[in-house]
């Protein structure tokens, strides 16, 4: 049996380029409009968390491990020539990287330690979020989403130039993503639901609750001001004040990437879904593995 290698979808905030990552350190380099495949090459990649992140231009990619050492670690590659730009195989037990709005910065979160943000260019360590075990960014880089951890609990303020506020406790204490709109955020929460907030004091607008689903992208699209939620089983369509869903497809992949830029969601069976309509557009080439069929019945058949 058949299925997608890939297990790792990254989109360029500002490019036509996407990244597909195998299970471990394989990274393909893509450019959407002309669905080609531009380079291959190995980089520190382990599957799990979110572990891939894209510069803005999609120029540069960053891959982390959870192991460190010279396999392992955080590193930084250029997109055309696959060459590593820095390395550094001491930051270990990485969970999630992402470049900041403006490209100059690498957020890191590790497990159990406080965030990082490394130079886009040298990698080196620019600041240390004491405290600090997550972080999300605006589109701008006007206002950022922190969650912060004190004697166990879980605490997420969103910080920026209008606002410093609380966000209302979550459900299950843990964010898979959020999105900016213009007047509010959005947060998406593992096995728990999907709310709503006004950017300005932190109430709560709306929210979701998922019986058997759940969403794990999130992203607003301002061409034409509708939020999408790509969920395990859907692609959704909402007005961000309304919190009203409409279902534009179903979807089953193992990863997706959102490309709000080309109004195009990505999956990982290289199906291009224009998102507007829910329609697939074209189709990515990507690579296939063999897998072991399920078997008929509990005897073996």
């Amino acid at each position: 049996m058949l299925t997608s290698a890939i297990r790792h979808l990254v989109a360029a905030r500002s490019a036509s380029t996407l990244l597909a990552g195998f299970a471990d350190r394989t990274v393909q380099v893509w450019d959407l409009r002309a669905c080609a495949r531009n380079a291959e090459f190995e980089t520190v990649l382990s599957f799990g968390g979110s572990r891939l992140a894209l510069s803005p231009d999609g120029k540069r990619c960053v891959a982390a491990s959870w192991n460190g050492g010279k396999r392992g670690g955080v590193a930084c590659y250029d997109c055309v020539s696959g060459c590593a730009v820095w390395h550094r195989p001491e930051i270990r037990r990485t969970q999630r990287v992402l470049y900041s709005a403006d490209g100059q910065s690498v957020w890191c979160v590790v497990d159990d330690g406080p965030l990082q943000r490394l130079d886009g260019g040298s990698g080196e360590t620019r600041e240390v979020g004491r405290g600090v075990r997550d972080i999300r960014e605006s589109e701008d880089g006007g206002e950022r989403l922190l969650a912060t951890q004190k004697r166990g609990f879980r605490y997420f303020f969103l910080i920026g130039q209008r606002s410093l506020f609380h966000i209302a406790p979550l459900v299950t204490g843990r964010v898979l993503d959020a999105a900016f709109t213009p007047e509010a955020l959005c947060l998406s929460e593992g096995c728990g639901p999907t709310r709503c907030f006004d950017r300005k004091d932190g109430t709560e607008l709306w929210r979701t609750d998922w019986e058997h689903e759940w969403v794990r992208q999130l992203w607003y699209d301002p061409r034409d001001a509708q939020l999408y939620a790509a969920t395990s089983q859907r692609l959704l369509q909402c007005a961000p004040l309304a919190g009203e869903w409409k279902t534009m497809c179903e979807v089953a992949a193992s990863c997706f990437a959102s490309c709000p830029g080309l109004g195009q969601l990505v999956t990982s069976d290289g199906d291009l879904i224009d998102v507007a309509s829910g329609v697939v557009k074209n189709q990515l080439d990507f690579p296939q593995r063999e897998i072991e069929a399920p078997l008929d019945d509990a005897s073996g058949r």
